[in-house]
């Protein structure tokens, strides 16, 4: 997939699971668990065929050895969002756009990358 467009989406809550069910009702779709010694447990799925790709996680680092809580961080950047969602775009114009745009305010657009 070529990525055009990425999008970082921060939600309060630590309670990933419970992040991953409001996000799979929300875009109708069911993400698949995963584990990876880089990022930790994580959740996966396609959106729209190969319109975009998500990956929702911990904002956690399981390979900080931070003494502090922003040491342990993913995000450090995003200290009050404990769970994120990483959208990948391949078309930002398709209509599943808006169902992306659907997810605040619970779920808070924290980053955009080019």
């Amino acid at each position: 997939m070529d990525v055009s467009r990425v999008e970082v989406y921060g939600f309060a809550t630590e309670e990933v699971d419970e992040v991953r069910a409001q996000v799979e009702r929300a875009l109708d779709l069911v993400f698949e668990p995963h584990q990876s010694e880089l990022i930790g447990d994580y959740y996966f799925a396609s959106l729209c065929g190969a319109h975009a790709e998500l990956t929702l996680r911990a904002n956690y680092d399981p390979g900080a050895d931070g003494e502090s809580y922003e040491d342990t961080l993913a995000e450090p950047d995003f200290p009050g969002f404990g769970t994120l969602l990483y959208v990948e775009w391949s078309d930002t114009g398709h209509t599943c756009r808006e169902r992306v745009n659907g997810l605040a305010p619970d779920g808070q657009l924290l980053a955009v990358e080019e």
